[in-house]
């Protein structure tokens, strides 16, 4: 998480099935805040889902095909 930029009390942008994820424990090892999304959410409510939580970063499960939201930067998303 630090690797990537992370620091503490940034939001992470979580985008998983109910299932544990190590990926979850490295967000708040790292001093995080974990941001649950669902991943059925469409493009533009990911979009609008990163935008009202400030996200810094976004983990994505590819697991349903067809289902990969394409997600422009927008402000604050480089």
């Amino acid at each position: 998480m630090r690797a990537l930029g992370v620091e503490p009390g940034d939001r992470v942008a979580l985008m998983l099935p109910n299932l544990p994820q190590v990926i979850y424990y490295g967000i708040l090892w790292a001093g995080g805040a974990a941001v649950p999304l669902n991943p059925l959410f469409k493009a533009r409510e990911v979009a609008h889902a990163l935008d009202d939580s400030g996200a810094k970063v976004l983990f994505a499960w590819d697991g349903l095909p067809g289902r990969r939201p394409r997600v422009r930067p927008g402000p604050g998303r480089g």
